[in-house]
């Protein structure tokens, strides 16, 4: 698994894009899985609800993307940068997976 984090519109998705398609891995553009997860646009997410929720269900999405990722189903994944908190958590928890 390749997990790309950068802030918004550095290219994550650009480079994930290609990237997977280089290494024939599947490609999870975290902020889509949300907008398909919530049927929201993240702006709006933002107005109506707060960043503190839009947080949660980042962490929820992430979570279960990450919980995807084996072997067998290689992934690129693109997130924003407060991504990397819960990548990193999930490695320190099992290293070797």
């Amino acid at each position: 698994m390749v997990c790309l984090t950068g802030f918004m519109g550095s290219g994550k998705s650009t480079v994930g894009r290609m990237l997977a398609a280089q290494l024939a891995w599947h490609f999870v553009d975290l902020d889509s899985d949300i907008e398909r997860h919530t049927g929201l646009p993240i702006a709006q997410i933002f107005e109506q609800k707060g960043e503190p929720v839009f947080r949660d269900i980042e962490h929820d999405c992430l979570t279960r993307v990450l919980g995807w990722a084996s072997e067998r189903d290689a992934r690129v994944v693109a997130c924003r940068f407060t991504g990397r908190r819960i990548i990193a958590s999930r490695v320190a928890a099992n290293p070797f997976a």
